[in-house]
């Protein structure tokens, strides 16, 4: 690094730092208003260029960063076909909020102008249900994914800092959760006996499996006798994607791509290491378990040839032919379940999930154990539970006092 000299013409101190990497040569010209400045800019300026650079020679944008990181993820099966969804959404905020900024340029500001913009646009398109804030979530769902990305880059030598930790975190964003009322739980499963599916969602609301580890089961899973049912899959949908590259789209639908890369249900990997458990079950769980299994076989004999057996088995939750059920036919399913019990509010199928935990502790499930049966990775998750289960032990107490001292209806 070159001296700092006192500029006769402009005034101040100048200094250029200069960087060999690749027998390239990189140069940064630096301008303060006293020699001190200068030179500390110069030491930030040396650290910055030497992890900062493209080997290459070349600066890569955000933009490209981003999807070069995803696009690893995938080929390395790191990402799961619903993640891998969220990541081209938050993808896409990214991109169009600081897309074009170099790698190495980028600062807490655009960080913060990206949060800005990501409320403002979930705002005027909100989905689903959140928080008080309807763009809160996604703002936090976006900036974990770029904190992510952004730490990549550091442990691969391309930045010296992760200037997302250095933005100011957008308050709010946790999602509330809603469990059924048990009255609900009730409503829900009288309707699905009626849609002769009422296996399908007691499984989910008595064990609080994830959608895709319920769809993924298979007979071999389940011990009928010993009343237990071992995870090992998740069912999923992987979407169809472009083939043809950003660099020469084609301008079609990715169904209708030359080369897409297909897309369709999948028999992959669990959610993390903990989720592969062993869950035991009630014995009205089994007993319906049993009469699901001889439905199903009557429906094999109908069906005849037309019959796909799945499986290790065969699939625990299929179509009339034996095929695994595709989550959105799934979702159907459950908004059907919902609007024949006459439940108004919106209902998420993973909020049977929130069902489950909510009364395991209520009734005094140690908060390990619960953790072990949801195959959560930490016990930080348990933290969220607390009002729900609060609000259930007070509706608890208010129902006891009137048994007692005879008050109220």
């Amino acid at each position: 690094m070159a001296r700092a000299f006192k500029d006769p013409v402009q005034g101040g101190w100048r200094v250029t730092v200069t960087v060999t990497i690749d027998g390239v040569k990189r140069r940064r010209h630096l301008r303060g208003r006293t020699r001190g400045d200068v030179e500390r800019a110069a030491e930030q300026a040396l650290a910055e260029m030497r992890v900062g650079v493209l080997p290459d020679g070349g600066r890569v944008t955000v933009a490209q960063w981003i999807e070069s990181w995803i696009h690893a993820r995938e080929m390395a099966g790191r990402v799961r076909p619903k993640t891998l969804v969220a990541y081209r959404v938050d993808q896409a905020h990214i991109v169009r909020s600081i897309g074009s900024i170099p790698l190495d340029k980028l600062t807490p500001e655009h960080v913060e102008r990206l949060h800005a913009e990501t409320r403002a646009e979930a705002r005027r398109t909100p989905r689903g249900r959140s928080s008080a804030d309807p763009g809160a979530a996604t703002v936090l769902h976006v900036r974990g994914t770029l904190r992510a990305a952004l730490n990549t880059a550091i442990q691969r030598g391309r930045l010296a800092r992760n200037v997302v930790e250095l933005a100011e975190t957008p308050r709010g964003g946790a999602q509330e959760i809603e469990p059924l009322a048990v009255g609900e739980i009730a409503q829900v499963l009288h309707a699905a006996r009626a849609l002769n599916c009422e296996a399908r969602w007691a499984t989910s609301i008595v064990t609080g499996m994830r959608q895709g580890e319920v769809l993924g089961l298979q007979w071999d899973d389940v011990d009928l006798v010993a009343g237990e049912v071992q995870i090992r899959r998740a069912l999923s949908r992987r979407p169809w994607r472009h083939g043809c590259g950003a660099a020469n789209p084609c301008g079609m639908r990715p169904q209708k791509c030359p080369r897409g890369i297909r897309g369709g249900l999948i028999v992959g990997g669990l959610k993390t290491n903990s989720s592969r458990r062993a869950i035991p079950v009630p014995v009205e769980l089994v007993e319906l378990l049993v009469r699901h299994r001889r439905s199903q076989l009557e429906e094999r004999m109908r069906a005849g040839e037309l019959w796909e057996q799945g499986p290790g088995g065969g699939w625990v939750f299929c179509s009339e032919i034996g095929t695994p059920i595709d989550p959105r036919n799934d979702l159907r399913g459950w908004r059907k379940v919902l609007a024949k019990a006459g439940v108004t509010r919106r209902i998420r199928i993973h909020d049977l999930r929130h069902t489950a935990t909510t009364l395991a502790l209520v009734e005094g499930t140690p908060g390990r154990l619960v953790q072990a049966a949801m195959g959560w990775s930490s016990p930080a998750m348990l933290a969220r539970y607390g009002h729900p289960v609060e609000a259930a032990m007070r509706a608890s107490a208010v129902k006891v006092g009137r048994a007692v001292f005879g008050t109220g209806s």
